[in-house]
């Protein structure tokens, strides 16, 4: 082989040596976790656009399920509109602990949580319950 090709080649095998540990599938790569995790990051990036744009938190699903909304967000209007999750209306944003939107079966039987932080966190029936009443 020659000298010019060993000196790319060995290096690039070396580099894709080390990112191959990287790559094993873990749990949150199940495509149902991850669209239900997207879909609820997407709900806080409207929330937050809505909230820039407006000086004011929405207080209803109408406001954040408007034309130039769907264009941008289809997917979170389009879960907004179908009911598949609940928002609370009036969510501070600064509250990093609020819960701003969960599943709509998640007080009954766990499941995704939205904070105000933007960040989807898995949460049992009874965590959410919890962060609900110390929130209100």
């Amino acid at each position: 082989m020659a000298p010019f090709k060993k000196a790319i080649l060995f290096p690039a095998l070396g580099a894709l040596a080390l990112l191959a540990p990287g790559c094993k599938k873990t749990k949150d790569e199940d495509p149902e976790v991850v669209r239900r995790k997207d879909e609820l990051k997407k709900i806080h990036e409207l929330y937050a656009t809505y909230l820039k744009n407006e000086q004011r938190p929405p207080r209803q699903v109408s406001e954040l399920t408007q034309h130039a909304q769907e264009v941008i967000y289809p997917d979170a209007v389009r879960v907004l509109k179908n009911g598949d999750y609940v928002v609370r209306w009036g969510t501070d944003l600064n509250s990093p602990g609020a819960v701003l939107a969960y599943e709509k079966d998640a007080p009954k039987n766990g499941g995704f949580v939205l904070t105000a932080d933007g960040e989807p966190r898995q949460m049992s029936a009874a965590e959410l319950e919890a962060a609900l009443k110390s929130k209100s």
